[in-house]
């Protein structure tokens, strides 16, 4: 975490910094930081399906099932084939 938060210092406007923040912090539970990285990040590329997909780990650990799915199936409508999307789908019920 402390590597990407300096990274982030230096290119503040790199998504894949931002998203990996964001999984570090999903890993610590620390999950509001988590969701401000990952919408900033969706701000910045609204159609990066890793960040959507992440946004749906976010609420499966939040245990927000329901906007989970939503956010796996906003995934699969971007891109069908998306492995991460269908296998948390699968995994959440659907």
């Amino acid at each position: 975490k402390k590597a990407f938060t300096e990274t982030r210092r230096l290119a503040p406007q790199h998504v894949d910094t931002l998203n990996e923040l964001a999984i570090c912090n999903l890993e610590l539970k620390e999950y509001s930081e988590a969701e401000q990285q990952l919408k900033e990040a969706l701000h910045m590329e609204p159609e990066n399906t890793k960040i959507i997909s992440n946004l749906g780990i976010l609420e499966l650990r939040r245990g927000n099932k329901e906007q989970a799915e939503g956010f796996f199936r906003t995934v699969l409508d971007i891109d069908p084939e998306d492995p991460v999307a269908k296998r948390y789908l699968e995994e959440a019920g659907q």
